[in-house]
């Protein structure tokens, strides 16, 4: 594995357990933390630190996987309001 496959890895689970942490705060998971105050967002990266430690990868998945299921994609949800992003693919 390549350094840009590592990085790609550790960036995807940053991303679940910045997710797990937002719902633990009783926030959405896909919150935008930029529109949060300095205060929550140091207590978010408190948590994302002590998670990324003591976690394990299959802890995260399955804690990440439970969230988006039960509260990104549940039969409520309205999707148009979920922010869409675009991931280029490689060309070959």
């Amino acid at each position: 594995m390549d350094e840009i496959e590592k990085h790609q890895l550790w960036k995807d689970k940053v991303l679940r357990v910045k997710t797990i942490c937002l719902d633990e705060m009783e926030k959405h998971p896909i919150t935008n933390v930029s529109i949060m105050s300095g205060k929550e967002k140091k207590i978010l990266l408190s948590k994302v630190e002590t998670y990324m430690e003591h976690l394990t990868d299959e802890e995260i998945l399955k804690r990440f996987n439970e969230i988006v299921c039960e509260k990104v994609l549940n039969e409520t949800s309205d999707y148009t309001n979920y922010p869409v992003m675009r991931q280029q693919e490689e060309t070959i």
